[in-house]
This record gives structure tokens, sequence and C-alpha cells, in this order.
């Protein structure tokens, strides 16, 4: 998807984290193990590796969805060429890279939450994106024409604007795409995400299934990472930011609560 933010990422993660406990492979039930929390509840950035303009980052504390802080993502014209020249992006990343959780065989449940606010306008297309699982460095540390592996936008389609996650996987030089569309975006929501996915480019392996404010979106058996070339398996690290194609008008994006975990139980909030 884009090389640029591999590498700059590598400059800032330099967090380890560690995670040893067995997953549960489809399976929510025990109390789990956490493996990362950006709920922002220091009120700060400081759970997170952080990438473009200083100014795009703030801390909201009113109407959280859930705690006391959230935390914004803003983009326009001097958040362009963070990643290229045809793109405006500000991201935050949990800390180091590539994860143990991110690869193949791994169970992970991912909850958070995204609110888009009152005078929020997406671009035209599907270059919206507010959350990845992003893949690793490529084949061979070359670049490559691998893309995210699960990911969710905002498909901006004769002005009307759906939340929708893409999942790609496979052999890399031939991956399967799957899109699922969802509802109409609703301004000044929190939108409540929950997430599980076992990580393989093995489609009888791979799984992914979606809730959204507790609905469910999507239950399917489907590969999640990439076989390449040279019979190496890809990874994936975890993201939140607002890459679009580069626009004029500035547009924000609220993040809050989340967390990653190895089952159901010890990715819901506290409280």
């Amino acid at each position: 998807m884009r090389r640029s933010f591999a590498s700059a990422l590598a400059l800032v993660a330099t967090v380890a984290l560690t995670a040893s406990a067995a997953q549960a492979r489809h399976s929510g039930s025990g109390s789990g193990q956490v493996y990362f929390v950006g709920d922002f509840e220091s009120c700060d950035f400081s759970q997170w590796k952080q990438v473009g303009p200083t100014n795009a980052f703030r801390i909201a504390r009113h109407r959280p969805a859930q705690g006391r802080c959230a935390g914004t993502l803003t983009v326009g014209p001097q958040a362009q060429g963070t990643w290229n020249g045809r793109s405006d992006a500000t991201a935050i990343a949990a800390p180091g890279r590539p994860p143990e959780y991110g690869t193949s065989g791994r169970t992970v449940w991912q909850h958070f939450s995204i609110l888009f606010p009152p005078r929020f306008r997406a671009t035209v297309g599907d270059w919206n994106w507010f959350t990845e699982w992003h893949n690793d460095e490529g084949y061979k540390g070359q670049v490559s024409s691998e893309f995210p592996n699960l990911c969710w936008t905002v498909r901006n389609s004769r002005g009307v604007g759906r939340l929708a996650m893409r999942i790609v996987g496979g052999f890399s030089q031939a991956p399967r795409t799957i899109w699922v569309m969802g509802p109409r975006v609703q301004r000044n929501h929190w939108y409540d995400f929950l997430v599980r996915t076992t990580w393989s480019p093995d489609a009888r392996e791979g799984f992914v299934q979606w809730w959204l404010d507790g609905k469910p979106m999507f239950s399917k058996h489907t590969a999640t990472l990439y076989t390449r070339p040279d019979g190496s398996i890809s990874s994936v690290y975890f993201m939140q930011d607002y890459y679009r194609a580069h626009a004029s008008w500035t547009a924000k994006v609220f993040f809050d609560g989340t967390r990653l975990a190895s089952t159901r139980d010890a990715a819901q909030y506290p409280g």
C-alpha cells in the first residue's frame, strides 16, 4: 500500500510488546490476555506512536466513548505528503512492530470506537481509511504491491458515505479481496467496533468476524495474510489513522477505547 509509511513507523517504533499467552481459536471465553490498550485514559497520546504533523493530534474531553478522554486526528493540506503526494495522512500505531499477535495462527479480538463529527466530509471513492491491520515490509524487503490485510474506510459514492471493511489475503501475487459494506455514515455517533480475527494465508484457517454497534456484520473463513513467492508468510501490525486522497478541506475523526486482546472478555471496556 505504501512502503514509505512502514519506513517512517520503523523509525519511531522503539517499544517492543511481548505476547506469550496461548490464543483462543474462534473462542471468546475466559479472561484472556490484553495485548494493547490505546484508550487515551492518560488524556494524551503516550500509549501510541504518532506519524504526521504535530498539530494533527488533539485530546477531546467531552463525550468520549468511554472513560475521560478521546483522541482526534485531523488532516488537511498541511498533512499532504506524509506518505505520498497524492494523499493527506496522520496516524497512531500500537508500539512494537511486528507484534507476535499479528502472526500466522494467532487470534486477536479488537474493540474500538470511532466518531465522525457533524462537519466530517469524505473524499470520493474508498480512500478514507481510519483503521488498518497493515502488512509488514513486503517480499524480501522490496517494494511490494501488497495492501493492508484488514482495514476499514468510508466508501463515498455519489455523495453517500458508507462504512466498509476490506479483507485481502492469500498468495501475494494473486490475492483475494473481500469488501463488506456497512451502513451509511451517521455523524456525531460513536460507532462500536468489535472484531475477531485469526491470521492465516490459508482461507480454511483465516477467519474474520465483525460486529458494529452489537449487530453482526460479517463472519467467514478467508485468508487474512499473504504467502509470498519464496514461501514466507506475512505479518501485520495495528494502526488507526485518517488516510485520504488529497483534498483542499480539513477533516477530523475521533478515536477511543482501543483494545487488542486474546479473548472477547479481555477486549471489553472496563466498568
